[in-house]
């Protein structure tokens, strides 16, 4: 059986943590119990466009994200260019904190080579 989701994600405008880096210790951004990827926003940031490094020894099943300090704006997905309609396939969340509002993604794919997945404000539904 293959372990799954131990894929690196290359981004660029955000801070990325993955949740399954068995070299990471927990800390006050990460919740080891989450099987989720954390992204930070970076000030000014609104479109994040990141790489995903799966691979068959390493594939990405149901990846789920959390963008800390989106807002209460939809997102809209684009996977390899392709963009994926709000539906079975593809849900959008909001966690409301002290400190700020974050965006919460999961969205169906089975990956197995490296791809290029890209979160774009949006008027999706929630």
């Amino acid at each position: 059986m293959k372990a799954v989701a131990r894929c690196a994600l290359r981004a660029n405008a955000v801070s990325v943590q993955s949740p399954l880096d068995s070299r990471m210790k927990p800390d006050r951004d990460r919740d080891i119990t989450e099987v989720l990827f954390h992204l930070t926003c970076k000030q000014g940031a609104r479109s994040l466009t990141m790489k995903i490094a799966a691979s068959e020894e390493s594939p990405i099943v149901d990846p789920a994200f959390v963008v800390n300090n989106w807002g209460y704006g939809s997102a809209d997905l684009q996977v390899n260019g392709r963009a994926i309609n709000h539906g079975k396939d593809f849900c959008v969340g909001h966690r409301e904190r002290l400190d700020g509002t974050d965006l919460i993604i999961w969205f169906r794919c089975e990956a197995d080579e490296p791809g290029t997945v890209r979160f774009i404000p949006g008027l999706g539904s929630k």
